[in-house]
């Protein structure tokens, strides 16, 4: 049995004393570090589609509370106005901005696992920046909370 082939290979890749990647070739066992972002990563399944780095294999996203499993995200959340909450105002060159609270909705997926949706909520208390997770649907459980809003919209709209 041949030993894996990594692109981190090198003895002298700065890690590792040579060595230790001497031996860890030799015994064919996996690295103890991976680089961020990296192809180097041993999870060799392919992002999913809407992943930001789909079009990056093997490039994922490497946390340290699990560091064999990458993470997946959309990588920009979508951002909507939570008007009933504080915002902000700064100084922004020769004028101000109101900053409006927001809510955010994210698509995150660890390793294989099934999607999920992430709504967080920033706001300001006190002039500083809060955000906060509020929601961790499935799909199936953010499908349901879509119809029961949409529901409770129409109503509303009804009574207009």
């Amino acid at each position: 049995m041949s030993a894996p082939t990594y692109d981190h290979d090198d003895p002298s890749n700065g890690y590792e004393e040579p060595e230790e990647t001497q031996l860890r070739l030799k015994l064919g066992v996996r690295p103890t570090w991976y680089r961020d972002g990296k192809h180097d990563h041993p999870h060799a399944r392919p992002c999913p589609t809407w992943c930001c780095h789909a079009d990056r294999p093997g490039g994922h996203d490497i946390e340290s509370d699990h560091p064999m499993t990458p993470e997946h995200s959309l990588g920009i959340a979508v951002d909507t106005v939570a008007s009933h909450y504080v915002g902000d105002r700064e100084k922004v060159g020769d004028g101000w901005v109101v900053n409006t609270a927001r809510l955010s909705a994210d698509l995150q997926q660890l390793g294989d696992g099934e999607p999920q949706v992430q709504v967080a909520l920033h706001h300001y208390v006190e002039g500083r920046h809060r955000c906060e997770e509020r929601l961790r649907l499935s799909i199936e459980d953010a499908r349901d909370l879509m119809t029961a809003l949409r529901y409770v919209i129409e109503l509303a709209d009804d009574q207009r």
